[in-house]
């Protein structure tokens, strides 16, 4: 099984998705960790550089973990298409793909988050990038929907308060059954990804 926890930076992914698992003694490959611990170990490391290099280990990892049929927990932005594309053909392929994706209602709200997390220490991502992700990772994730084994879709827009994000489950599905079925005030942001839900399921 290859879980993916996905969303576009700010979203919450290791905060909401990532803890969970650490809690429950389940590893995952976290990509900002990864470059993190490449700068501290090489000063004269850019981030630009040190999350090009982090990325680069994550899909190796990930493209071994599909040829080897081993278990694999990983964060991605889904933004762009070579990792879509590698989950897609390994789920055609038989590998069981889950992914839980958490989404913010706009890409201002996700560059507003990710500049709180700065001022805490984080790091940064242009601007640009997280408005092209927004749109890059919603396209992608209604692509990989079709082929998952089950999908859980949260939405983490509201203020966090006493440093604890308070999401709320949108749907979720698995081996082409509703656990969660849409809620009726849909988030407009998600509600492509739950267009292309209800159309699956209805059409098998």
């Amino acid at each position: 099984m290859i879980t993916v926890l996905a969303g576009v930076n700010g979203a919450g992914k290791s905060t909401l998705l990532g803890s969970n698992l650490r809690d429950n003694n389940i590893n995952y490959f976290n990509p900002d960790e990864v470059a993190r611990q490449l700068m501290n170990n090489e000063s004269d490391l850019t981030p630009m550089e040190a999350n090009s290099r982090a990325w680069i280990i994550g899909k190796e990892f990930l493209e071994r973990a599909i040829a080897t049929n081993k278990d694999y927990v990983f964060e991605s932005t889904l933004g762009g298409n070579t990792i879509t594309g590698l989950l897609m053909e390994a789920a055609k392929n038989g590998t069981e793909i889950s992914v839980f994706y958490c989404g913010l209602e706009s890409p201002e709200l996700h560059i507003k988050r990710v500049k709180e997390r700065v001022a805490m220490g984080g790091h940064d991502i242009p601007k640009i990038k997280i408005r092209e992700r927004w749109l890059g990772s919603l396209e992608n994730m209604m692509k990989l929907m079709i082929v998952c084994k089950s999908i859980s879709v949260f939405d983490n827009s509201t203020p966090i308060t006493e440093g604890k994000p308070k999401p709320r489950k949108l749907f979720a599905f698995s081996d082409n059954q509703w656990i969660n079925q849409p809620a009726k005030d849909m988030p407009s942001w998600a509600k492509p990804l739950a267009t292309t839900a209800m159309k699956m399921l209805n059409i098998r």
